[in-house]
This record gives structure tokens, sequence and C-alpha cells, in this order.
């Protein structure tokens, strides 16, 4: 028989990493989680349109929050034959064979593009390479939402937060997924994981109200399986509230 497992507390601070805010903006998520966030005492740093480059994913285990939610488009990269994270900073050669050169040149950080399209717009995409070299610091307990498509359609960047930077548990989804469906669905698993729900019951409980993806068929789970029996601790020890947003006004 599995016991609970509790982890250590959320030190009341979490991170809402938005880059889908810039093409799929969808501010009812946002303030849904807020709220669900701000009745447990936690912090809630929402970073959106402008804020998501290269280097805030490089400082992001400098953040000291324990709960990190990535709204973030993710594609698998069949070059280098794994998952990449978009950024909203725009793919620039110059760049790419200059301040970026080393992790260009070591497929830490790959091109990215939203669609197919032979002409669209490409940006920084960093890779589990990334996670793992080039990051600055470790995410030692932090637990991990990402909402992001073929999150966990494969285990490597699961793997390389989890085994190499210390995560405690990572939930992802196993192929593509729309953004309305992940929004609802996440806001749901983070409500249960909140109201003392283990990973897997509180993945199970999010993927009954909502069912799988109704164009993909994807579906929430976790890593590593052990943190199934994994609870969220929070600590009341502050009882003050900061909510901040980190995002930039989108220029026309």
């Amino acid at each position: 028989m599995r016991t609970s497992q509790q982890t250590p507390p959320l030190e009341n601070k979490a991170a809402i990493i938005d880059q889908l805010a810039s093409e799929q903006p969808d501010p009812d998520f946002y303030l849904a989680v807020q709220e669900i966030l701000v009745q447990h005492e936690i912090s809630t740093y929402y970073y959106g349109y402008g804020a998501i480059d290269v280097d805030f994913y490089k400082n992001l285990p400098q953040m000291g929050c324990k709960l990190l939610i990535f709204r973030v488009h993710a594609a698998l990269n069949d070059k280098v034959n794994d998952l990449a994270l978009f950024t909203d900073e725009q793919w620039s050669d110059e760049k790419a064979s200059s301040t970026y050169l080393s992790d260009v040149w070591n497929d830490r950080i790959v091109p990215v593009a939203r669609t197919l399209e032979p002409d669209a717009q490409k940006y920084f995409g960093v890779t589990s390479k990334f996670i793992k070299e080039s990051m600055n610091g470790r995410f030692d307990n932090v637990m991990i939402i990402m909402m992001g498509c073929d999150t966990l359609s494969t285990n490597k960047m699961a793997e390389t937060f989890v085994k190499e930077k210390g995560a405690k548990f990572y939930t992802g989804w196993t192929g593509l997924v729309g953004a309305q469906h992940t929004d609802k669905a996440t806001k749901d698993l983070i409500e249960a994981l909140l109201e003392g729900k283990n990973v897997e019951a509180a993945i199970n409980e999010a993927m009954n109200k909502n069912g799988a993806d109704p164009n993909f068929d994807s579906t929430l789970s976790w890593y590593p399986i052990e943190a199934g029996s994994t609870k969220l601790t929070n600590s009341h020890s502050e009882n003050k509230i900061v909510t901040a947003d980190y995002s930039q006004n989108k220029e026309e």
C-alpha cells in the first residue's frame, strides 16, 4: 500500500509563466488560478507577454517559487530529438551566432515556430539540455505544472526537471492539446491539489471533469510515477498576500 508523501511548504510563492498570452490570451484562466492561490495564501507572480526570453528561463530557478505553472507552447524537435519550450524572443541569426552560439551549437537552444508554414515567424526555444546545462540553479522540491503540447509524450523534459534539477514532480500532456482545454483542466488540477488531493487523484479529478482533449485525445499525466501519492502543503506562517504582473504591453 502506498503512503502519502508530503512536500516541504510552498513558502507562499507561485509563478504563472504565460508565454501563450501573446497569441492566445486567457485572462479568465489567470484570474481563476490567482483566486485559488490567494485563497491558500500563496503569493502569485505573473509573467506574460514580453517577459519570457532566453534569460528568463536561464534564471528561473533563482525566483524561489515552489509552484511553477507553465502556460507555454512546447513542440517536439526531431532534429535534436527533444522537446523545446517556447520563448517570446524572436529568432535572430545574429544572436544565434553570437550571444547564444554555444547553446545553439550544443542543441540547448533551437528555432521553433507556432505553425508549420515555411515562412512562419521563428522564436528561440529551450530544450531539456538547456534546462540541465544552462539554467542557473536548481528546482529542489519545486512542483512543475506544464500546460503545453507533448510535455509528457516522452519523459525527457520531465526527467531533466526531476532527476537533474531536483523538482518534486512534473505534470504534462501526452500529446497535442488545445489552449482552451488545457486552461480548464489545469485550473481544476491546481484546485484539486490545493484542496489536499495527491497528484494522481488531482489529475484523475481534472480528467473526469474535462476528459481527454476533444481534438487530439491527449490526457494529463505526471512524472515520476511514484510521485502520484505526493500532496502539496502550504505554510501559513506569513499572511501577506502578493500579486505581481511582470508582462509588458504588446506593441502594435
